[in-house]
């Protein structure tokens, strides 16, 4: 979590707090036991709010090591 940010970063499984906007399952194995980030984006969150997602520096045990990032968002003013 960055604390110079509105919004705070949580790991999550499952549905998420709010009511049908959470993935079902992880979306790289298709199960119900992975974990997802996940940010609160209705009240009281505003527009211009930000939010980011910081990582510690790890080092790649392959040289295609890479970071792949999918994401979903649903709302009215999404």
């Amino acid at each position: 979590h960055d604390n110079s940010t509105q919004f705070k970063w949580e790991l999550h499984r499952g549905p998420s707090p709010s009511d049908e906007t959470g993935p079902n399952r992880d979306h790289s194995t298709g199960y119900a036991t992975g974990q997802y980030a996940f940010i609160e984006a209705s009240y009281p969150q505003l527009p211009g709010h930000t939010a980011r997602l910081i990582s510690r520096t790890f080092e790649p045990k392959t040289v295609d090591c890479r970071m792949i990032f999918y994401y979903h968002m649903l709302g009215e003013d999404m």
